[in-house]
């Protein structure tokens, strides 16, 4: 619970200035469509729609892992990072636009209705639904720094498998969307917490996120 009233406002304020940016890049298109190649992958794994609650599990991770930060230091490098995946997703929506291969669905599923509710066609290249999930677990291995078992770390890199099937089963991503996402998320993470630890101090202390002794 350390730090927990500005994890709090912090969780509220990326929902609220992400979500609508990406409900409209995700559901509206300014560019011509792009069809990126098929992998083998894509051929060889069919619609699945049960898999709907594995995909949905994500936010089980992102919701809870950033809550390991025992610092405000800890705390601004993920929401930098955060944004430096968030901005290059949302540019990339608008320029690159690619329509996911799902196909026309009509289910009784409660998790498949509440997907098709939020989850627009366009927000594909890159897939951040991979990058978040590569670069959330990647904070909780650094703020741990090495106190979790290897259980554990074994059990969480098997979920992600899952939640990276499932978005291919449930036809929200292509193959190449998924390795665009995993690779935008590491970058970030390296960028931040090995490349550019003052610059992100500066960022969050120009935008009143942190105090001058911060």
């Amino acid at each position: 619970m350390t730090q927990w009233q500005l994890k709090l406002w912090l969780t509220a304020l990326l929902a609220l200035a992400f979500l609508p940016l990406y409900l409209l890049l995700s559901h509206r298109i300014w560019r011509p469509l792009w069809n990126p190649p098929l992998m083998w992958i894509d051929r060889n794994i069919p619609f699945q729609p049960g898999w709907v609650w594995a995909y949905q599990s994500l936010y089980l991770i992102t919701g809870t892992i950033p809550w390991l930060a025992t610092s405000a230091s800890q705390l601004r490098r993920y929401v930098v990072s955060f944004w430096l995946v968030a901005i290059v997703g949302l540019v990339t929506f608008a320029l690159l636009p690619v329509a996911a291969p799902r196909p026309q669905v009509v289910t009784n599923s409660a998790g498949m209705s509440l997907l098709l509710i939020y989850d627009g066609p366009y927000g594909d290249f890159p897939s951040l639904h991979a990058g978040f999930l590569v670069l959330t677990l990647a904070f909780g291995l650094r703020v741990m720094d090495g106190r979790i078992p290897i259980l554990v770390i074994t059990l969480m890199l098997a979920w992600a498998v899952v939640i990276l099937y499932a978005t291919l089963a449930l036809k929200e991503h292509y193959a190449i969307d998924l390795l665009a996402g995993i690779a935008l998320a590491l970058t970030a993470d390296l960028m931040v917490w090995e490349g550019l630890p003052r610059l992100s101090t500066r960022m969050l202390r120009n935008i009143g996120l942190i105090s001058q002794r911060g």
